[in-house]
């Protein structure tokens, strides 16, 4: 049985802070042109994700009525026992019925959300999921975290009918690896050394989850027009190139963490998102998620219906954007009150 997206969207904040301005308020330089995602005072997680489904539903053209299941993926629930998927479905018109369900603990949340959905989908158990993704993430200040750490949400509708892509097939691999964490008491993201990270943590488990696939649809890299991936690390998707045989044009289009930062749970999708927007009619895309020690892999095929329900998601977001400086950063983030606590 095929299944597949039936519309998706995402939302991200409109303001944006410079990291050489985050770089210079410690004394410091940051080399290259990025910025990231600032959320506004009154923003959290449930919000953001709020507006991702909203522009969801309007792009997959289906009543909200026709929802049977909510899945939410985040690192960062603004509450420790309130389901969050239950508060999403308050914002919109479901049925009472309609499966609400949290997926947390991981910023690979949200393809292990979209791996139950497909399967619920594939099942006949429901007929139309929604799988939203959001977080806001704050690294501690003065941290190497703080940089890219950002906030933002993406969302994707998945049915048997109506389909703009097809999913072709789906891997996973994990271990018990760990590279950043945050304990209960803990404030903040912790990270432990860069190259570990990179090295024995995302390359062999998207490299592995990737091979995997590959092989699986018996497809190769060449196969692909785009490769998507999380991007915990601007430099990642490059170092990804050799090991799963990709070339640079592959991954250009999914790159939005220059532009956003790191996004968490949300950000495959974000990235992923940012390919569709692009993709024709039979333009593969390889997505493939990370977080610590696990990684989920899918070969995505846009069909026909892509075109008929083009957009530019992810552009007009891009392009929606006001700059503020670090002292604004801090206190819309909340920033102090973390500290004092």
């Amino acid at each position: 049985m095929v299944v597949g997206i039936v519309g998706y969207g995402v939302y991200l904040p409109w303001c944006r802070i410079r990291l050489s301005d985050l770089a210079k308020a410690w004394g410091r330089s940051f080399p290259t042109s990025v910025e990231k995602t600032v959320p506004f005072w009154d923003e959290d997680s449930i919000s953001m994700a709020t507006e991702a489904l909203q522009n969801t539903i309007k792009h997959a053209g289906i009543g909200e009525d026709e929802i049977d299941a909510i899945y939410f993926g985040t690192t960062t629930n603004p509450y420790l026992e309130i389901q969050g998927s239950s508060i999403l479905k308050t914002m919109i018109e479901v049925k009472p019925e309609t499966l609400t369900m949290d997926f947390t603990n991981s910023a690979r949340s949200s393809t292990l959300a979209i791996i139950a959905c497909m399967n619920a989908v594939k099942s006949e158990s429901i007929n139309y999921g929604l799988v939203v993704a959001s977080d806001m993430l704050i690294g501690k200040p003065g941290s190497n975290v703080e940089y890219l750490a950002s906030s933002g949400a993406g969302a994707l509708i998945i049915g048997r009918e109506n389909l703009i892509a097809e999913f072709e097939g789906t891997t996973s691999y994990s271990t018990e690896f760990t590279g950043r964490w945050r304990g209960e008491s803990e404030r903040f993201t912790m990270m432990t050394m860069e190259r570990f990270i990179r090295r024995h943590g995302f390359i062999k488990h998207v490299a592995t989850a990737g091979k995997s696939l590959m092989e699986k649809v018996g497809k190769v890299s060449g196969d692909f027009k785009y490769a998507v991936f999380s991007t915990p690390d601007l430099t990642y998707p490059r170092r990804i190139l050799r090991p799963l045989g990709l070339i640079p044009d592959q991954i250009k289009v999914g790159i939005v963490a220059n532009s956003i930062g790191y996004t968490g749970s949300s950000s495959v999708i974000i990235n992923l998102a940012a390919a569709l927007d692009k993709a024709k009619p039979g333009e593969r895309v390889l997505m493939i998620s990370y977080a610590n020690g696990g990684s989920d892999a899918f070969s995505i095929f846009p069909t026909e219906n892509i075109e008929v329900k083009r957009q530019n998601i992810v552009d007009k977001y891009l392009k929606r954007k006001r700059y503020v400086d670090y002292n604004t950063y801090l206190r819309w983030n909340r920033i102090f009150e973390k500290i004092s606590k």
